[in-house]
């Protein structure tokens, strides 16, 4: 999670796009993402996704039931 806090992301965007992908687990709209979070664009909510797939915090947020931001 801290390397999260680290990126060019603020803590409450990222809790945003968690909110979004938690509400909508099948497939994704980036466009709907993009206007909840409202600071990113499309690309850059569907970048940070696979971002946080690819470091395992996305998948361990949901499994353990807890918040990326500490």
């Amino acid at each position: 999670p801290e390397a999260l806090l680290e990126s060019k992301w603020a803590a409450d965007e990222i809790e945003r796009l968690m909110v979004y992908l938690r509400s909508n687990r099948g497939r994704k709209d980036w466009r709907v993402c993009a206007t909840l979070v409202v600071t990113k664009s499309s690309s850059q909510c569907k970048a940070k996704y696979y971002n946080l797939r690819t470091h395992g915090s996305y998948r361990g947020a949901f499994i353990e039931g807890r918040s990326l931001i500490q």
